[in-house]
């Protein structure tokens, strides 16, 4: 169902009404929102219907919104083999992080000691 531009501005006119009514003030923002609903996060998405296709049971729906322009995300076995890959990477560099914890904890000791042995010094003069 497609609307022409006057019923475009009708349906504009009484969604910033009802903005107004509900939040008692007017909406600012239309310049902002003439851009963005030109975007494709914002474009209503046409849903497939599968009843439609019980004579094909064995096929699969191909649906007509799906585009190059969506990006797939990430298969599992691709996940699995990065993971792998940056678990013997990360393993080094966890290795180095314990080490330097372990310098660090070594000098906070030595910090610690050099504090007790001044003390004691300040209290026996």
């Amino acid at each position: 169902m497609a609307r022409n531009e006057a019923e475009d501005g009708d349906y504009i006119q009484l969604a910033l009404i009802e903005y107004q009514a509900e939040y008692e003030i007017p909406f600012r923002l239309i310049h902002c929102w003439k851009e963005l609903r030109k975007c494709h996060k914002w474009k209503r998405v046409e849903l497939p219907n599968f009843e439609a296709d019980k004579a094909d049971k064995n096929k699969r729906y191909k649906s007509s919104f799906c585009s190059s322009e969506v990006q797939r995300p990430m298969g599992r076995d691709l996940a699995k083999k990065k993971a792998s890959a940056s678990s013997t990477s990360s393993s080094s560099n966890n290795e180095d992080a314990l080490a330097r914890k372990r310098e660090l904890e070594l000098k906070a000791q030595e910090i610690k000691m050099r504090d007790m042995e001044q003390r004691l010094q300040d209290i026996q003069f």
